[in-house]
């Protein structure tokens, strides 16, 4: 009975932590704005992760010198999760740039519904009935958020519409393969122990960022070797610039992503999705109180179908 408290209690502090990092995310959009008035998509990005990568740097080295097994699986899961990253990065990105951030905001929610799906393709696992009630309640609840903010009932697919979708799938398919990757129940019977040793989270966090570091870098570099610019734009000397780049940095990668990897291994990939899903809400919020943007009647009751999602979960966890 006692371990059965114990398990739920450690379900319901993911639930709470998956929470922060939507509430964190929500505020890296304006964060992200300020960044990207002084230096090109890509470079940022770099930039981003580039920082990532050298504090967590020493993570690395920790690992590399006392468990070189549990190096290997944990770069073995970090290259294909990092890369996964990477392309949802660019995509979100590129995605923004060709359309509207209400059809952006729309359809990058629906991460939150293919999530069971994935989760049942790759891990053969059929999510609880919850879960998808709660999905089509947070669904509904972000398609109120932007038609409030659009103020239309039409969503047309351009260029970008298809990029942000690119994006939603590839959200889903990243809590999936982490769930896959990292799970210790994937280590078969006849695994040393030493082999079998546990993913370190931090570690992943790591790799993670050094993949997306190194693909932004190479892509700034070629994108503007073809362009005819400046190879290496000269790097911004404002605290505008640097100030929300580090906030982005501590708060919304390196603690975000490791809570994220963290989470996933406690709860299910379904779960996760839906939790940071409330993402909409935390954006809302922060655009009004530090942007002075407007929300309309529509734009509230998108807000709390999110919120009554997550608290449904939370409330009601398996």
């Amino acid at each position: 009975m006692s371990n059965r408290l114990n398990n739920r209690q450690l379900l319901l502090l993911s639930d709470i932590c998956l929470i922060l990092v939507a509430m964190l995310w929500g505020s890296s959009y304006g964060a992200a704005k300020l960044s990207l008035q002084y230096y090109p998509v890509l470079g940022f990005l770099a930039i981003r992760f580039g920082l990532t990568s050298i504090i967590l740097a020493p993570v690395l080295i920790g690992v590399y010198k006392q468990h070189t097994t549990q190096l290997k699986r944990t770069v073995a899961a970090g290259l294909p999760l990092g890369t996964i990253l990477l392309a949802i990065f660019i995509f979100e990105t590129y995605g923004l740039f060709y359309t509207s951030v209400a059809n952006a905001a729309f359809l990058i929610s629906l991460c939150i519904i293919m999530t069971p799906f994935m989760e049942w393709l790759i891990l053969k696992t059929r999510p609880h009935k919850l879960v998808f009630i709660c999905a089509i309640l947070s669904l509904l609840g972000t398609y109120f958020l932007t038609m409030d903010a659009q103020h239309s009932a039409g969503i047309s697919l351009n260029l970008g519409d298809s990029l942000i979708l690119l994006a939603a799938v590839g959200r889903a398919l990243m809590v999936t393969m982490t769930k896959k990757l990292i799970d210790n129940k994937s280590a078969t019977i006849k695994m040393t122990i030493e082999i079998a040793q546990p993913i370190s989270l931090l570690a992943l966090t790591a790799v993670q960022s050094i993949v997306v570091f190194v693909g932004c870098l190479v892509l700034f570099l070629v994108t503007n070797l073809l362009s005819g610019d400046s190879i290496m734009p000269s790097l911004p000397n404002k605290s505008a610039f640097w100030l929300p780049t580090f906030y982005l940095v501590i708060f919304c990668t390196i603690f975000a992503f490791f809570v994220q990897n963290w989470a996933v291994k406690i709860g299910s990939p379904s779960r996760a999705s839906l939790l940071m899903g409330s993402e909409p809400i935390f954006g809302v919020l922060f655009a009004v109180l530090l942007f002075n943007e407007y929300v309309g009647v529509l734009g509230w009751l998108g807000g709390g179908l999110i919120t009554l999602a997550s608290v449904l979960l939370v409330a009601r966890g398996r």
